[in-house]
C-alpha cells in the first residue's frame, strides 16, 4: 500500500520521455521548385522516408524564426464529405457511446478533424471539452440545444457544454466528382439542386437552421461571408448553417432563388501524411511558419512549380523531451535529460525498497503464525498435563482419606469403592442398603480381580466402579 504512490510517478516520468517527439529541422538558403527540391545541395527534404501522420507542431526549425514558406516532403489527402446535422442535450448515464479522446478545444485548431481522425465510426459528437465515436446514434436524438463555433479559427460546431452535443455524419457517397474546393454550396435550378464544393474562403450567402430544424433563415446579398462566417454568423442568431439534405430539401424549396449559391453544413478537410513524391492537382505541400513560437505551423497546398525554400532534414532530426521543457532555438536544454534520468533512477530503487519491505513482512507475519501455532499446542499439552495430574491427586487423597476416617489400615486400591459407599452417607438407608446389596457381590469382585492382576490398577478402579453403577437401584 505505502507504495501505489509509485504509480503516477511512473506515468509522469513516461509522459516526460515520450510526450512528444519533435523534429529538429533547418531552412535552405536555396530555393527550388517541389520538383528540384532533391537538387539542391547538401539538403534532404524532410519527411521523404517517414509514413505516418504529419503533425506541424512536431517541427521544430532551428535555424530560422518565421514567417515563410517552405517545401516539406508530404503527401496529402482528402477527408469523405462530412454534414452538421444538429446539437443535442444528452444524459451520461443513457447515451451509447465510446469515449476515445479528451481535449482542451480552445487548443486544438480544428476540433472536427482531431475528432474525426481519432474515430472510425460513421458519426461522432462534439462538446464543449470533449470528443464522442458514437454507435448507437438513435439514443441521442435529445432536445436540441444550441452550438457554438469552436477552434483556432472558429471552423468547427461544439456544444455550448459537456450536456450538448453537436453531432457530425460521414457521406458514405460523394455527392460530387470536383475536388477543387473543401466547403459546399448549393444552387436551386427548377425543384433539382446542384451541389458545388468551393474554396471555403470564397464569399457567398448562406441558409441558417433553429435547431429544432422548423424553419430557416437564408441570408442574400446582404451578408455573403466565406463558409467560416456563415458558421459563426448562423451562431450568433442562435441559429446553425444548415446541413441540406434530401428529408429537408423539400421543406425549404420555395426558400432558395436559383440565382444564388448557398454555403451548407457539409464540408471536407485534407489530411497530410508524411511521404514521398506527391502531386495533387499540381499543388504540393509546404508549411508556414509563423514568427510567434507559441503558434504551431500550418500546412498549405502551394502550386509544385513555385519557388520556395526547402526544410531539410538533419542526419538525426528526432529528439524526444517534455512540451513543457525549456528550450533555446528549439533545441532542449541539457538540464532536462538529467532531471528524467533522476527521476527514474528515484523510481527504481524506491520500487526495489517496497519490494524488499514487502518481503520482509511477510516473512514477519509467517514467523508469527508459526510462534502462535507453536504456544497454542504447548498451551493444550500443558492444560492437558495439569488436568491428569490434578486427577491423580485426587484419586489418591481420597483413598488416604477415606482409610483414614475409618481406621484401617490402606487397602487394595480394589477397595476404593467399598470403602467410599460404607463411610458416605452411613445413616442414609439407601445407601445402607446399597452397601448390603453391594457386598452380596463381592466374591463377583473377588473373581475380577484376580482375574485382572498384574493391569493398570486405574483399569480396576474403572471397572469396579462401572459395575457398581449397573446395580444402583434406578
Amino acid at each position: 500500500m505505502a507504495c501505489f504512490w509509485l504509480v503516477p510517478l511512473v506515468i509522469s516520468v513516461l509522459g516526460l520521455v515520450c510526450r512528444c517527439e519533435y523534429i529538429n529541422v533547418t531552412v535552405s538558403h536555396t530555393n527550388a521548385t517541389w520538383e528540384n527540391t532533391k537538387l539542391v545541395s547538401g539538403c534532404k527534404l524532410v519527411g521523404l522516408d517517414r509514413n505516418r501522420k504529419l503533425n506541424p507542431a512536431d517541427i521544430r526549425v532551428l535555424n530560422h524564426t518565421g514567417p515563410l514558406d517552405a517545401w516539406i516532403g508530404a503527401q496529402v489527402q482528402l477527408s469523405p464529405w462530412i454534414n452538421i446535422t444538429g446539437c443535442f442535450l444528452h444524459d451520461n448515464s443513457s447515451v451509447s457511446r465510446t469515449e476515445v479522446y479528451s481535449v482542451d478545444i480552445s487548443n486544438v485548431r480544428s476540433p472536427v478533424e482531431t475528432c474525426f481522425d481519432q474515430c472510425s465510426s460513421e458519426e461522432f459528437a462534439i462538446t464543449a471539452t470533449r470528443c464522442y465515436c458514437l454507435h448507437d446514434v438513435t439514443s441521442i436524438r435529445g432536445k436540441p440545444c444550441l452550438g457554438h463555433t469552436c477552434g483556432s479559427r472558429n471552423n468547427s460546431l461544439c456544444g455550448h457544454n459537456n450536456q450538448c452535443m453537436c453531432r457530425y455524419k460521414q457521406l458514405s457517397t460523394d455527392p460530387v466528382l470536383n475536388k477543387t474546393g473543401n466547403c459546399m454550396t448549393i444552387r436551386k435550378i427548377s425543384n433539382n439542386y446542384i451541389y458545388t464544393p468551393e474554396n471555403c474562403s470564397f464569399g457567398h450567402t448562406f441558409v441558417c437552421t433553429y435547431t429544432n430544424k422548423s424553419k430557416i433563415t437564408v441570408y442574400d446579398t446582404n451578408s455573403i461571408g466565406s463558409w467560416t462566417d456563415a458558421l459563426s454568423l448562423c451562431h450568433h442568431n442562435n441559429q446553425m448553417l444548415l446541413g441540406l439534405n434530401t428529408e429537408n430539401i423539400p421543406k425549404h424549396n420555395n426558400k432558395l432563388q436559383s440565382i444564388f449559391s448557398y454555403w451548407i453544413g457539409m464540408f471536407r478537410f485534407h489530411h497530410f501524411n508524411w511521404g514521398g513524391f506527391n502531386v495533387n492537382n499540381g499543388q504540393c505541400v509546404s508549411i508556414h511558419i509563423m514568427p510567434n513560437a507559441a503558434t504551431s505551423p500550418e500546412l498549405r497546398l502551394r502550386n509544385c512549380s513555385t519557388t520556395l525554400p526547402v526544410i531539410c532534414g538533419q542526419k538525426s532530426d528526432v529528439s524526444t523531451l517534455s512540451s513543457s521543457s525549456p528550450t533555446s532555438n528549439g533545441v532542449p536544454l541539457p538540464p532536462i535529460i538529467g532531471t528524467v534520468a533522476g527521476l527514474v533512477i528515484i523510481v527504481l530503487i524506491t520500487s526495489v525498497v517496497c519490494l524488499i519491505n514487502r518481503r520482509k513482512r511477510q516473512n514477519e507475519l509467517n514467523n508469527n503464525r508459526t510462534t502462535e501455532q507453536r504456544t497454542e499446542s504447548w498451551h493444550c499439552a500443558q492444560v492437558a498435563i495439569d488436568a491428569h495430574s490434578h486427577i491423580d491427586a485426587h484419586h489418591n487423597m481420597s483413598y488416604s482419606e477415606l482409610s483414614k476416617n475409618n481406621g484401617d489400615p490402606i487397602q487394595a486400591e480394589g477397595d476404593y469403592i467399598y470403602n467410599h459407599l460404607h463411610s458416605a452417607d452411613r445413616e442414609n438407608e439407601r445407601v445402607k442398603d446399597l452397601y448390603h446389596h453391594t457386598t452380596d457381590f463381592r466374591s463377583e469382585y473377588d473373581s475380577l480381580e484376580k482375574f485382572n492382576h498384574g493391569k493398570d490398577d486405574q483399569t480396576d478402579s474403572e471397572y469396579d466402579h462401572i459395575k457398581v453403577n449397573s446395580k444402583l437401584p434406578s
